[in-house]
This record gives C-alpha cells, sequence and structure tokens, in this order.
C-alpha cells in the first residue's frame, strides 16, 4: 500500500486526531443534551412516541466522503 504525501501526513499528525477526537466529542455531547430535552417535552406533554422517533445519534463521518457539516 502507498500513500500519498498528503495522506501520510494528515493519518501520522496526531495532533490533528487529537482535535478531531475533542471535536467529535463535543459534537455528541450537545446533542445528547438536545436529545434530553426533547424527551423531557415529550414526557411532560405525556406524548407517547414509538421508539422508532426517538432521536438517534450517528456520527455521520461518511456522507459523501466527508462529516456532515461538509
Amino acid at each position: 500500500m502507498e500513500f500519498t504525501r498528503e495522506e501520510f501526513d494528515i493519518v501520522s499528525n496526531s495532533r490533528f486526531l487529537l482535535v478531531k477526537a475533542d471535536v467529535v466529542t463535543k459534537v455528541r455531547a450537545e446533542f445528547e443534551g438536545l436529545q434530553n430535552i426533547y424527551g423531557d417535552i415529550v414526557n411532560a406533554e405525556g406524548i407517547i412516541l414509538p421508539k422508532t422517533a426517538m432521536p438517534k445519534i450517528s456520527r455521520g463521518e461518511n456522507y459523501k466522503g466527508l462529516p456532515i457539516w461538509f
């Protein structure tokens, strides 16, 4: 297997990987908070939803090969 110089630089850049992990952790925490708020509203209103209607956190890292914010 051969990597281009750019590919090698990216996959060997530990700082990039650590920052990426930090970003994923922060985004996940934000979505978990929103999920909890949604659940609280549904419960307070006495709404019964099927399990499939509850929010689900997905990483979405492979939409057209890019994270979803691109």
